[in-house]
């Protein structure tokens, strides 16, 4: 049995043509769309779109996230919306008051009064100062909206969580 000898001269012809064919597999399927994520995509759309709202309010420059998250709200994908609002939540991004109420205007607008019941349920317990400020609002919305039921619903937890002056 021959042994063979292994250096960096009689591995290069090898790891040149392994490059080469690597190179030629990613040239033949450029083609094909590369999977991505659904944040990943509505990222992109909205990139390529170029489609963003940058004047609701939102610092653009640090929170590019939260202005698309707003301007899907806004044109009513709330699907888009709420998969960023997630991301939003479950990073350590603190949202503001401005953000969250924005988020819940172009919600009532949309007529999705069970979103902004679930906004309020996902931050309450994070005991932000402007709380009580959003719950207000909520009582808003649910009021133009003619939803009596969640009026209440959302009173109630103000009382709950001894709310005592929302101005």
């Amino acid at each position: 049995m021959e042994l063979l000898q292994l250096s960096p001269d009689s591995l290069l012809p090898c790891l040149h043509n392994s490059v080469n064919q690597t190179h030629s597999t990613l040239v033949a399927s450029s083609n094909h769309p590369i999977p991505t994520s659904p944040l990943t995509s509505i990222i992109n759309q909205s990139n390529q779109k170029n489609d963003l709202n940058l004047n609701s309010g939102v610092d653009s420059n640090s929170t590019n996230l939260a202005a698309i998250m707003l301007s899907h709200a806004e044109k009513g994908n709330i699907e888009e919306a709420q998969i960023l609002w997630d991301v939003i939540l479950n990073s350590s991004f603190i949202p503001s008051g401005h953000l969250v109420s924005s988020l819940m205007i172009a919600y009532a607008k949309s007529g999705n009064f069970d979103l902004i019941s679930e906004i309020l349920s996902q931050i309450k317990n994070r005991r932000f100062r402007w709380l009580p400020k959003i719950y207000s609002l909520a009582i808003k919305c649910f009021g133009i909206g003619g939803k009596l039921d969640y009026m209440e619903h959302t009173l109630n937890e103000m009382v709950s969580m001894d709310f005592k002056s929302i101005q």
